[in-house]
């Protein structure tokens, strides 16, 4: 029976420590206190998620005044109801982003992954969610806020003065321009307030270029098969010629280019800076001095 390798942490020099207390026990609370960290990024991500959806207008809030005995309908309580109505009079839908960047932080603490500069990653929080209540200024609610659009009252504000400063500039462009603008901007900013690598967002394009290849060889596959079926009873004489390349063969490739792309900047890392090697001096010709 094999026995069990057990890994011992070497202790480093200058590190801050208690003398008091063994290694790994200090390495034990060290690590949970982590894990407390992302656990508490993660539960509040989970419960503004859960009163933004769970928002009615029947809750009391700074808004509304109801009976301390009255049926509270925000699945977070008097907390999520007061912090839903916030969230929902002012940014809209663009409060959820917020939520979706505190889960992503608690995933990335708990992986042990930095969020640094998290002042710089904050700001770009909150301004990806301005711009993404623009973004949404245009969109109707449906009766699920308060507010008639999903932008709410900072979105629609800031898009009304944009569309107006536009027309006295006499800017060709209406609201659903600038919204398209500031919705392609707010998720640049959520990427950076994410903490998403230059890998993840390559990914990320990856795949969008995989699903937009799928849907488009879909589509061309369809109209060929049509087109075939159409002139398979109209033409005798007609033979259905099949699509140059086969959808899955390209689909192959492009994970083939994909994977060696990322094979090439993983041993770009991994090779150290080698200092430059002086060129090499052939050695001079002894000559024999006759005397």
């Amino acid at each position: 029976m094999a026995k069990a390798r057990k890994i011992k942490r070497k202790p480093r020099k200058n590190a801050p420590s208690v003398p008091f207390l063994p290694d790994s026990l200090q390495a034990f609370v060290a690590r949970r206190l982590i894990d407390s960290i992302a656990l508490f990024f993660f539960g509040l991500a989970v419960f503004m998620a859960t009163a933004l959806v769970s928002y009615s207008n029947q809750d009391p809030s700074l808004n509304t005044a109801t009976d301390k005995a009255q049926h509270i309908h925000n699945l977070g309580g008097v907390a999520g109801a007061w912090l839903s109505d916030v969230l929902l009079q002012t940014l809209g839908a663009g409060a959820f982003v917020m939520a979706l960047v505190f889960g992503f932080w608690g995933g990335r603490i708990f992986k042990r992954q930095s969020i640094r500069p998290v002042s710089f990653r904050f700001a770009a929080m909150l301004l990806a969610s301005l711009l993404g209540a623009v973004a949404l200024a245009e969109i109707p609610a449906g009766g699920w806020s308060v507010h008639p659009y999903l932008g709410s009252s900072a979105g629609t504000l800031i898009l009304n003065k944009v569309t107006a400063v536009a027309q006295e500039w006499r800017i060709p462009y209406g609201g659903g321009v600038f919204s398209g603008i500031c919705g392609v901007f707010s998720f640049a900013l959520f990427l950076y307030a994410a903490a998403f690598s230059r890998d993840e967002i390559a990914a990320i394009i990856f795949r969008f270029k995989m699903a937009a290849f799928v849907a488009f060889s879909a589509l061309v596959s369809s109209v060929r098969g049509f087109y075939n079926w159409v002139m398979h009873y109209n033409d005798e004489s007609y033979k259905s010629e099949p699509m140059i390349g086969g959808l899955r063969e390209k689909l192959a490739l492009m994970r083939e280019e994909r994977e060696a792309k990322r094979a090439e900047i993983s041993q770009q890392k991994l090779r150290p800076n080698a200092a430059p090697r002086a060129p090499s001096v052939a050695p001079e010709p002894i000559v024999p001095v006759r005397e």
